[in-house]
């Protein structure tokens, strides 16, 4: 059984940093007690912006020492608006550091110091960008949790972008838990807000039109994805990022490859991976997917060599970014090509890595192909009583279904 890989994207977090006008209030007149320290209130967001700046141009050093005075200025002053918008700065500046966890922290403190001062649009802010990270780290029901509050939060007539960003994030951890038709709902929710705005978003539109195009992929509909392809295809080229065009290009070579169309699949692929290393993008399990998928066409036409290259390069993708599901994938289908070469033990010692994984992931239909491989090479290989486990454990899974 060949496994194709459709993966999703993440959006990237919100950024907002306060402007200097909205905050100018009465600021206490005596200075910080410390010169590395904002003197005011008003200093004090004016760092924050600074530090914005510096983030977005890569110059994280200079970003840190001004977050980490905002952050004790907050805290000296007993000022819990700074406090909190600089600990949602520092949760921006530990994700882009690769710090997930760290992050994470940050944004659960400036959210429940944000929920006290009764302050929506850092509240809002916050709540977006955590379940965007639980998403980031495998926890979709966490991120549906919070990115349901966010939402309801939001009045759609005087948000749209904003609310229709939501519903997306929302449509895509459904998406990913196997709960295609509330992920539909949602996605047409949103397409519904772009389509009406008077205000432009095409990346929006753009995340959208892909959503749709996985959902009928994930239900074997190769028109329906075509079209939602192609309509996304127009949007290329009007601001779309490399990495938004890369997953375009996966999901064009899937579909061409679902539907025999091997050579102009490959291209696709190949396009794909020439923008991820032009760009040098860090979407990791994106790319372990294209590796996967083109390592299935190479599969398909025999060339056993460099699918297993493929294969190899997505699990080693897979395993940097901790991710079980295309770590299970990589590993089944490395061992269908050594179990194809004779390798039956190299094969066994691979499936059973898979199976542990696919327990973890709680993916029945997953234990049950693999357990059904293993129990063909525990026989042949005169593993009896680990032969006749595996079958009869596969055989009560399919009585459950």
């Amino acid at each position: 059984m060949q496994r194709f890989t459709v993966t999703i994207f993440l959006a990237g977090l919100v950024s907002f940093t306060p402007s200097f006008a909205v905050l100018q209030t009465a600021d206490a007149q005596t200075g910080s007690e410390s010169a590395d320290l904002p003197a005011s209130r008003t200093e004090a967001f004016q760092w924050l912006r600074r530090a914005r700046t510096a983030l977005v141009l890569n110059h994280d050093n200079e970003a840190q020492p001004l977050i980490v005075g905002v952050i004790q200025y907050g805290q000296e002053k007993g000022d819990d608006l700074v406090f909190a918008w600089g600990y949602l700065l520092s949760g921006e500046q530990t994700f882009a550091a690769g710090n997930y966890r760290s992050a994470v922290t940050a944004y659960e403190l400036s959210l429940e110091l944000f929920s006290k001062l009764k302050d929506r649009q850092g509240q809002t802010t916050a709540q977006i960008n955590l379940g965007r990270l639980h998403r980031m780290l495998g926890e979709s029901a966490k991120a549906i949790d919070v990115l349901q509050k966010a939402k309801q939060a939001i009045v759609e007539k005087s948000q749209p972008l904003q609310f229709a960003g939501i519903c997306t994030d929302l449509a895509e951890c459904y998406l990913e838990l196997n709960e295609p038709e509330k992920a539909v709902a949602l996605f047409n929710q949103a397409l519904v807000v772009y389509r009406e705005s008077k205000q432009s978003s095409n990346d929006g539109m753009f995340r959208v039109l892909l959503g749709l195009a996985r959902v009928s992929l994930m239900k074997n509909n190769l028109e329906s994805a075509g079209t939602h392809l192609d309509e996304a295809g127009r949007l290329v080229g009007r601001s779309q990022s490399p990495q938004r065009t890369a997953e375009l290009h996966h999901l064009r070579g899937l579909v061409l490859q679902q539907r025999g169309e091997l050579a102009e699949a490959r291209k696709e692929y190949e396009a794909a991976l020439e923008l991820f290393t032009a760009h040098e993008l860090q979407a990791s399990s994106e790319r372990a997917a294209i590796l996967n998928n083109l390592g299935v066409l190479d599969q398909s036409q025999g060339n056993m060599d460099e699918a297993l290259k493929a294969f190899e390069q997505a699990l080693q993708l897979s395993r940097e970014q901790k991710d079980p599901g295309s770590q299970s994938r990589a590993l089944y289908n490395i061992a269908a090509i050594l179990e194809s070469q004779g390798s039956a033990s190299k094969a066994i010692e691979h499936y059973e890595q898979a199976l542990a994984l696919r327990r973890q992931l709680d993916d029945k239909a997953g234990i049950i192909a693999v357990l059904d491989n293993l129990a063909l090479l525990y026989a042949l290989e005169n593993q009896t009583q680990k032969a006749e486990a595996a079958w009869s454990e596969a055989d009560q899974l399919r009585k459950k279904k």
